[in-house]
């Protein structure tokens, strides 16, 4: 993927994280891929419905709030809605 994407290194120096999105929204596309992975691309993945991307990295981490719990982890604020991290 890496000769692809027109990217230069090696593989395991690419923080290439499990985020099933990027391959997802990006599919056929390894330079976006590897963009979305690690956390370069414009736009953030597309999460399945009751996720949302957060961090620098873009990983889809469930939504929360008082009538929805986490089932692990704590529900926190991020940009003006609640996650479980």
């Amino acid at each position: 993927m890496l000769k692809e994407a027109k990217t230069k290194g090696r593989c395991d120096e690419i923080p290439l994280l499990d985020n099933p999105s990027c391959f997802t929204t990006y599919r056929g596309d390894p330079a976006s891929i590897v963009a979305c992975m690690l956390g370069d691309r414009g736009a953030p993945p597309t999460c399945p419905r009751g996720l949302s991307p957060v961090g620098v990295f873009q990983r889809c981490l469930p939504l929360c709030s008082k009538d929805v719990r986490c089932s692990a982890g704590t529900c926190t604020p991020y940009e003006g809605g609640e996650v479980c991290l």
